[in-house]
């Protein structure tokens, strides 16, 4: 990306290192080390009255151990009972202000440094201190331990370091963003994917975008594809070279499939990650509402294209409804917002999408899938695109009729287990605008299911929200990491707070416990959702995307273009995971 905001966090040396770092495994050219240090002899010990954070990031230090050496150190706090002091000779790895004599020690030394942002990491006798002028920084400081000085060998599990080791650091706590998990964030540059025009009237909203990764010609992977709601009669889709620095568009789709109808409209692009049907693997699809406000019909409409996006053929209609007019009084009746995902159990590939269809209720959430890229089976099999219609399967179909719950995304988490969520809104004459049972702001939920045609369907859903309590509505997305942590990272989207923040952005989700919990993290981009007495469009169906190796989430998302206050456009930050 460009120049960063934010980078890998920087450490300073302020004193001499005294010694080098051998490792555990020695070799005959080594210098070797004065004294192994095994792992497996240390507790962990941390203040009494340390703070929660403090508190958090010594058990994620912990287990950050455990996870590169198999040992699973004690942890426990530094009371114990007076003249019962434990020997010098215990093995301890001492965490923050402890009550321990060389705590005492190594803060004196702390002290004679002025900057705020110091630390100290030192071996004195049994003892590792790890400890920093306050307790921000002494979680730095368990981040650098563990990420530099803890070694796992074919042979033991030890500490890559020195007995005589003394080593003063400086934190930089301003360029990356650290929880008291020991996961770690770099923000890049925001950069400019499409942009209408500072005095255009068109609105740029649901960018969708892949990274390729399954191309036979190697060097092609990496690229990434997006595309948009432009306002236009076709859709553009966008190209970068350089991991998102800078976009070019490629192509422009137009619907030939069906006549007197317009393609354009919540476009959703992705690359086969299989051999199926006629096409290959890498083959690139795109899905999206075509419809035209005076014809009563509107179709999720399949292109796929061999060359990159550079061109594109339609092939046929997923589904269709009906349109959004019926005479002069507008009516929703047609089918929205595809969302593609492989299933690698049965070799399906499922498409998601809202249905407006159903005389059944207002909205509901469904799918079909395929296993040849020709015939989608719902409900009753596989029937015509534009002839008699098979029903799709249910995902959400609320017993309440006026509930609309649509924008669904779908992840598989490492547990086997599907997370959707998706969005619940309430618009029906003489009923409050988006309170959905007794929750206001046209609330996000999620479901998790065993499999991808396994959901309780008349289930609305729980709600996505904070431990504080804060909720997020509208316009949800989710994404998922597998690699960070042994229960992945899950990152959701919503688009702003629903209660008392005058419609402004929310956080983004994260969690790392398959969902049962949620920690916020600041959205990287700022902007407001009404403006002037108006809707501004900002936040409106964003897009989320791990890369292949689960290391960095591109994040796509529109805000406000030039003076016109209803013109959005498309923005992008990379952000980097530094476990």
């Amino acid at each position: 990306m460009k120049k960063f905001l934010a980078v890998v966090m920087i450490i300073s040396t302020l004193s001499s290192l005294l010694a080098f770092f051998p490792s555990c495994k020695k070799e005959e050219s080594e210098k070797p080390a004065e004294e192994a240090m095994n792992l497996s002899e240390y507790t962990i010990v941390r203040a009494m009255r340390a703070s929660s954070n403090l508190s958090k990031a010594s058990t994620a230090f912990r287990n950050r151990i455990l996870a590169s050496t198999k040992i699973k150190l004690p942890i426990s706090d530094d009371w114990y009972k007076e003249g019962e002091a434990p020997a010098d000779s215990v093995k301890e790895i001492l965490v923050g202000s402890t009550n321990r004599a060389e705590s005492a020690l190594a803060k004196e030394k702390l002290d004679a440094v002025e900057d705020e942002n110091a630390f100290i990491i030192e071996v004195s006798g049994s003892k590792i201190v790890i400890l920093g002028k306050n307790d921000e920084v002494t979680v730095r400081a368990l981040k650098y331990f563990a990420t530099n000085l803890v070694k796992a060998s074919e042979t033991e599990n030890c500490l890559s370091i020195d007995a005589q080791y003394s080593y003063v650091g400086l934190a930089d706590m301003n360029t990356t963003i650290l929880y008291d998990n020991l996961v770690e964030f770099r923000i890049s540059e925001e950069s400019v994917v499409y942009d209408p025009g500072e005095y255009s009237t068109k609105r740029a909203i649901y960018p969708t975008m892949v990274q390729l990764n399954h191309q036979s010609d190697k060097k092609n992977n990496g690229t990434l594809l997006a595309t948009l709601n432009s306002g236009e009669s076709f859709y553009r889709i966008l190209r970068s070279r350089d991991n998102g620095d800078t976009w070019e568009e490629a192509a422009r789709v137009s619907d030939t499939y069906n006549k007197d109808i317009n393609a354009g409209r919540m476009p959703f692009i992705y690359e086969l990650p299989v051999d199926m049907g006629e096409f290959k693997k890498g083959t690139i699809l795109l899905a999206g509402t075509s419809s035209k406000s005076d014809k009563n019909l509107t179709t999720i409409t399949l292109y796929a294209s061999t060359d990159l996006g550079e061109s594109w053929k339609t092939l046929y209609n997923i589904d269709y409804g009906g349109g959004q007019y019926d005479g002069s009084v507008q009516v929703d009746l047609g089918v929205w917002e595809p969302y593609f995902i492989y299933d690698e159990n049965d070799g399906r590939l499922y498409c998601f999408y809202s249905d407006d269809s159903s005389s059944e209720c207002d909205q509901k959430l469904v799918y079909k899938y395929t296993t040849d890229m020709k015939n989608w089976v719902g409900k009753e099999g596989i029937k015509g695109a534009n002839g008699s219609r098979s029903t799709p399967f249910d995902v959400v179909a609320c017993e309440d009729y006026d509930f609309r719950p649509g924008m669904i995304s779908v992840v598989k988490m490492n547990n086997g287990k599907y997370f959707a969520v998706y969005d619940i809104v309430v618009y029906a004459p003489g009923r409050p605008a988006g309170v959905v049972n007794g929750i206001s702001g046209n609330p996000d939920f999620y479901k998790i299911a065993d499999s991808l045609d396994s959901w309780d369907v008349s289930d609305p859903g729980t709600l996505v929200k904070l431990e504080d309590g804060r909720y997020m509505g509208l316009s949800p997305w989710c994404t998922y990491s597998g690699t960070i942590g042994e229960a992945g990272m899950l990152v959701v989207y919503g688009r702003k707070w629903s209660e008392k923040t005058n419609y402004d952005q929310t956080d983004l989700f994260l969690s790392f416990d398959y969902g049962e919990t949620f920690i916020p993290f600041e959205n990287p981009f700022k902007y407001v959702t009404s403006l002037n007495g108006k809707n501004t469009y900002c936040g409106y169906s964003p897009t989320l995307l791990f890369s292949e190796d689960g290391k960095t989430l591109y994040y796509m998302n529109n805000t406000l273009s030039g003076k016109n206050d209803q013109t959005t456009r498309i923005v992008m930050v990379q952000i980097d995971i530094i476990e």
